[in-house]
């Protein structure tokens, strides 16, 4: 009878161990550490669903259509771009109009420093960031009006409490087609400059 009972208790243990083995997360493993670096690492995740990369080359097209990707743009750096610049305008907030003190090739700007600091560097001065405003769907954005001086803008913005992204990108797949631009800023008549106000 000692042995059996003996036996048990080895089995018993035994399953204890599988259980505790299964149950148990798995132990990380340490990170190599080199001295004198920091090293800062940027998770890809998106408060979205993303397109994939078939969904990315329609809403190119869709956009293209549309005549907002120059002619003379090298296509695999545009997409490349286009789908980078994508990616930052997912992580910034909506406005329900057009941010006025920014821009469209500012926001651009800042994506290239964006992306280049979490090493997914891609140009995206090149018009594909503006395509990709245009392809997210939520975005207002207005025209840029070279004759009168005005800028092409978007209506997107850092403030915290402003709306965030929503997908729809789906949309413009659905309908084929990106929503109507903004009306833009109006340029002052030639004869009326702006009023310079000195403090004394």
């Amino acid at each position: 009878m000692a042995d059996t009972t003996d036996q048990r208790i080895r089995c018993l243990e035994q399953e204890i161990a599988e259980l505790k083995a299964k149950s148990a997360p798995p132990r990380p493993t340490a990170p190599v550490e080199e001295e004198g670096v920091v090293r800062v690492e940027y998770l890809n995740t998106y408060s979205i669903a993303m397109p994939t990369t078939t969904e990315y080359e329609n809403l190119l097209a869709i956009v293209e259509r549309a005549g907002y990707v120059p002619r003379s743009a090298d296509r695999s750096e545009f997409f490349a771009g286009f789908v980078r610049s994508f990616e930052r305008i997912t992580s910034l907030r909506r406005l329900e109009g057009l941010n006025m003190n920014r821009p469209a090739h500012e926001w651009a700007m800042e994506a290239h420093g964006w992306l280049n600091e979490r090493g997914t560097s891609a140009e995206t001065t090149n018009g594909s960031f503006f395509a990709a405003a245009v392809a997210a769907g939520d975005v207002p954005y207005s025209l840029h009006v070279q004759a009168l001086g005005i800028p092409a803008r978007l209506g997107l913005t850092y403030d915290p409490e402003a709306r965030r992204a929503f997908p729809s990108w789906q949309t413009v797949l659905e309908r084929g087609a990106p929503r109507a631009p903004e009306p833009g800023p109006r340029a002052l008549p030639q004869n009326q400059c702006t009023a310079e106000v000195r403090y004394g």
